[in-house]
């Protein structure tokens, strides 16, 4: 039997990066997709715009914590898109008063985020791994996810 194998903080430094890489892809894809922004982040969970573009720049100094509240704030939007979809493409097509190309136009680009929103929701559990599903169910479960 060989030696001990010792974990180095360059081992860990490497795993960290990945992961605020992949973490700061995938947000940058939620920002070009509008299905997420900072904006709407700050107003409603406090998170500032300073901490979220650093997470999109991929910063490796953003802490556990700060990770997994980004989790359940993705969580948030790409639930409440999925559970608004329907409602939204309904009122869309009872709208008699818009333009007729217009309403195509927005419906067709609400059908469009739908497929995006799914492709996210897909990425958001490669990139957080078990963690997507707690957050998801978090959302969907507790009541002060619901405004």
């Amino acid at each position: 039997m060989e030696g001990k194998i010792y974990i180095t903080t360059e081992d860990l430094a490497y795993i960290r990066t990945g992961e605020t890489v992949s973490l700061g892809d995938f947000l940058s894809e939620l920002k070009r997709s509008k299905l997420i922004s900072s904006t709407h982040i700050e107003k409603k969970f406090g998170m500032g715009h300073n901490t979220f573009n650093r997470l999109c720049d991929k910063e490796t100094s953003i802490t556990a914590d700060t990770k997994d509240k980004l989790g359940l704030y993705i969580a948030y939007y790409l639930n409440k898109f999925e559970e608004n979809y329907e409602d939204n493409l309904e009122a869309l097509e009872k709208d008699d008063e818009m333009d007729k190309t217009l309403k195509k136009k927005k419906i067709e680009d609400l059908k469009n985020k739908k497929v995006k929103c799914s492709e996210s929701i897909e990425n958001f559990k490669k990139v957080f791994g078990s963690k997507a599903e707690y957050c998801l169910k978090r959302v969907r479960e507790d009541d002060k996810f619901k405004s």
